[in-house]
C-alpha cells in the first residue's frame, strides 16, 4: 500500500501464492480484499496492513477454492458482506471470512460483476457471453 504523498510503501501485503487478479476496497476504505488465480481471497486492514481473513472453501464441483480465478470482488455498502466471482458467484461474511452462499453457473469463468446500490441485484457475464441477472430475495 503506497501513500500518494511518497514513493515509500506504507505496507507490503504478502501471502498470495498465485497472481492477484482482483482487489477492492470497502466503502469506508478500512479494508481491502484481494483475489488470486488459486481462488483464494484475502481481507486486509488498510491502516496497518494486517491480514484479517483468508476466504477459501473447497468446491464440491472443481478441485479449487473458487472454481478458478477470482476475477472480481464487490463489498456491500455496510462492508459486512463480500461478493466474489470466478467459476461461480460467492457471498462471504466479513466478520468470520466464511462462505454464506454460492451460485453455480454453467462452469465457464465469470469476468466481472455489477452490483446494485442496495446489494440485491447482480449482473455478470461469463467467458462465452452468457449474461446472468440475479435478484436476492429475502
Amino acid at each position: 500500500i503506497l501513500s500518494l504523498n511518497s514513493t515509500i510503501p506504507l505496507h507490503s501485503l504478502t501471502g498470495h501464492n498465485a497472481c492477484v487478479r482482483s482487489c477492492k476496497f470497502t466503502w469506508d476504505n478500512d479494508c481491502l480484499a484481494t483475489g488470486d488465480d488459486n481462488g483464494e481471497i484475502r481481507i486486509w486492514r488498510v491502516h496497518d496492513g494486517s491480514l484479517l481473513h483468508i476466504c477459501s472453501e473447497e468446491s464440491e464441483i472443481k478441485d479449487s477454492k473458487h472454481g478458478g480465478w477470482v476475477t472480481d470482488l464487490h463489498f456491500s455498502p455496510d462492508s459486512k458482506t463480500l461478493v466474489s466471482i470466478g467459476g461461480y458467484i460467492k457471498w462471504w461474511d466479513m466478520k468470520t471470512g466464511e462462505s454464506l452462499q454460492t451460485f453455480y453457473t454453467n462452469g465457464t469463468n465469470l469476468k466481472s460483476i455489477y452490483v446494485s446500490s442496495d446489494f440485491k441485484t447482480y449482473v455478470t457475464i461469463d467467458s462465452i457471453g452468457i449474461l446472468y441477472i440475479l435478484k436476492m430475495i429475502n
